[in-house]
């Protein structure tokens, strides 16, 4: 799966952890305006093509993780 379009679905919960080694091919990922919670997953670091994180209007706590800086195409 290259994309992961979820946005304005009122989806609760935490993110699973290990999404990005799940998705190794990830490209973008849309879940704005839902109603996540939980940490944004480090593993999303493992996505080593992903371009676009839309992750506004959620109840992530705390910081992006720094690994997610590595990512060139961030």
């Amino acid at each position: 799966m290259r994309d992961i379009g979820l946005g304005a679905n009122q989806l609760e919960g935490s993110l699973n952890l290990d999404i990005g080694v799940a998705f190794p091919i990830l490209s973008q990922i849309v879940l704005v305006e839902n109603r996540f919670t939980g940490p944004v997953p480090s593993s999303l670091s493992n996505a080593s093509m992903l371009g676009g994180t839309f992750l506004p209007k959620n109840s992530f706590p705390g910081l992006v993780p720094p690994n997610l800086g590595r990512l060139q195409n961030l």
